[in-house]
């Protein structure tokens, strides 16, 4: 699905979810589903982005910042995450 993400398009948190930090990584709930989430430091970081909408563009130009990562690498990677949390309904296009 990743591959039909437009970098342009904002995303935003899915308001549904119970969210909570420990030791410095995300923990989400979905009561609807009974599901858990898990995010390490990096998708937390983009969680934590996403408390506002934004686009993936907008979050990699961010994470370029912050991180060790170079800006090909970073937006691979973002749309491949992106694209997993949109499937598993974590966050939603807006």
């Amino acid at each position: 699905m990743s591959q039909l993400l437009d970098p342009h398009t904002r995303f935003a948190r899915n308001p549904d979810l119970v969210a909570a930090e420990v030791d410095g990584e995300t923990v989400m709930m979905s009561i609807d589903k009974g599901e858990y989430y898990g995010l390490n430091a990096v998708g937390s970081r983009i969680w934590e982005l996403l408390e506002s909408p934004n686009s993936i563009n907008a979050l990699c130009d961010q994470l370029i910042e912050e991180f060790d990562v170079d800006a090909e690498q970073c937006r691979t990677e973002v749309l491949t995450f992106a694209g997993e949390l949109l499937e598993q309904g974590v966050i939603m296009p807006c």
